[in-house]
């Protein structure tokens, strides 16, 4: 049996964390999740993140039993890298976090051709301030506003390669 990793695409919104984790999926053969496709409709994320991490972590578990490596996009506070590091390794299943950061004038910039509401906008700043894709559980720390999607996945995976066989 091969070895199975679920690996944590961790930022503020906007980052890009959706768009690395689909890349890096379709280079390493693996499984994405969309953490954005578990929350809780109409109803905060602080008073849904016990049962949004609970079906994340079932539908990865479920992702990894055909494919050896899973990308999860989603925002990683403290208390979710311990609670999917501890359900995932009781299934021998290695977990890896990668931090991506940007400015917020980066990530706001009308060129990218996406727009955030108003909640966005000031939910972005705090989780900056926060320190979001900064973590320091995160095994690998990227910058999306240096270089283009491309660029940014092709130095993930040469990271994540060498984290991988280590």
């Amino acid at each position: 049996m091969s070895a199975k990793h679920a690996i944590l695409i961790d930022g503020t919104i906007g980052v890009g964390k959706s768009t690395m984790a689909h890349e890096l999926s379709r280079r390493f053969d693996g499984a994405f999740l969309d953490g954005d496709d578990f929350k809780a409709e109409g109803v905060p994320w602080y008073c849904s993140s016990l049962s949004t991490c609970c079906r994340i972590r079932d539908a990865g578990i479920s992702a990894l039993s055909e494919k050896a490596i899973l990308f999860i996009a989603r925002p990683v506070r403290c208390l979710d890298w311990i609670y999917f590091k501890r359900h995932f390794q009781r299934q021998n299943i290695r977990v890896f976090s990668i931090g991506l950061q940007a400015g917020l004038a980066n990530i706001t910039h009308e060129g990218r051709g996406r727009s955030f509401s108003a909640n966005e906008l000031d939910r972005m700043a705090v989780m900056i301030r926060e320190g979001y894709g900064a973590r320091p559980y995160s095994d690998i720390h990227l910058r999306t506003d240096q270089h283009d999607i491309k660029d940014t996945a092709a130095l993930a995976s040469r990271k994540l390669r060498q984290l991988l066989a280590g």
